[in-house]
């Protein structure tokens, strides 16, 4: 199944922001470079967005077409980045709430285990820590990040819980890698706007049929954030 995410309203709000920092040539202290904005240092915020994927039920050597997962989710970023020149190095960690999840059954050729039964997947809750590189252009700071993923995320068939073959939750490590544009709109504060693509992998749920009942996650997510800069 193919997923889908609005990435319409994050084009928009990078269009907003770069329009905003163009019109804006006095924020912050200048640093020895071309940028109007010194970006080193500590930096804590917050996040909110909406993230949108699949969830693969697995069963064995049984493989469901993916069920569509979506919801939202929020929660805190820390962050600190050295700026040499125009060039920002970074590393950022961030930890949110989650609402994504979905239900189906899983395609025709599956089932999740037979014709009237259905699978539901959710994502609980997610962290990354990744590293950053940006390039200061004025006030905007298009970047890039990459780096490793965790979420807690569970499952289950035909609302099987608790139980040890049909029902489960799982804390899971992957990757993560994506891109934003932050503007910092005076010298303590800024806003940004960025996607991330999150690859869980494939969580245990339960028995199944004797081969272990799993789910694999991979989801995208479009954030808007504000950080406050020490």
């Amino acid at each position: 199944m193919t997923s889908s995410f609005p990435l319409i309203n994050t084009s928009t709000l990078f269009a907003l922001l770069l329009s905003a920092s163009l019109a804006s040539p006095g924020l912050a202290h200048a640093g020895e470079s071309n940028s109007a904005v010194d970006w080193s240092g500590i930096y804590l915020g917050g996040v909110v967005g909406y993230g949108s994927g699949t969830a693969k039920a697995i069963d064995g050597e049984y493989a469901a077409d993916g069920v569509h997962i979506s919801g939202a989710a929020g929660g805190l970023t820390l962050g600190y980045n050295r700026q040499l020149g125009n060039l920002v190095l970074g590393l950022e960690g961030d930890v949110s709430g989650a609402s994504i999840s979905g239900s189906g059954d899983g395609g025709d050729d599956w089932y999740c285990g037979g014709s009237e039964d259905i699978c539901t997947f959710k994502v609980d809750w997610s962290a990354t820590l990744r590293a950053r590189l940006g390039y200061a252009v004025g006030p905007v700071l298009p970047f890039v990040s990459a780096g490793i993923a965790v979420g807690r995320v569970s499952g289950d068939l035909n609302e099987q819980c608790p139980g040890d073959y049909w029902c489960g939750s799982d804390t899971k490590a992957g990757w993560t890698a994506g891109g934003g544009l932050e503007w910092a709109f005076n010298d303590k504060w800024s806003a940004k706007a960025e996607y991330l693509f999150v690859d869980l992998g494939k969580a245990r749920f339960g028995e199944g049929n004797g081969d272990g009942f799993h789910g694999d996650f991979r989801f995208h997510t479009a954030r808007l954030g504000v950080n406050y800069h020490f």
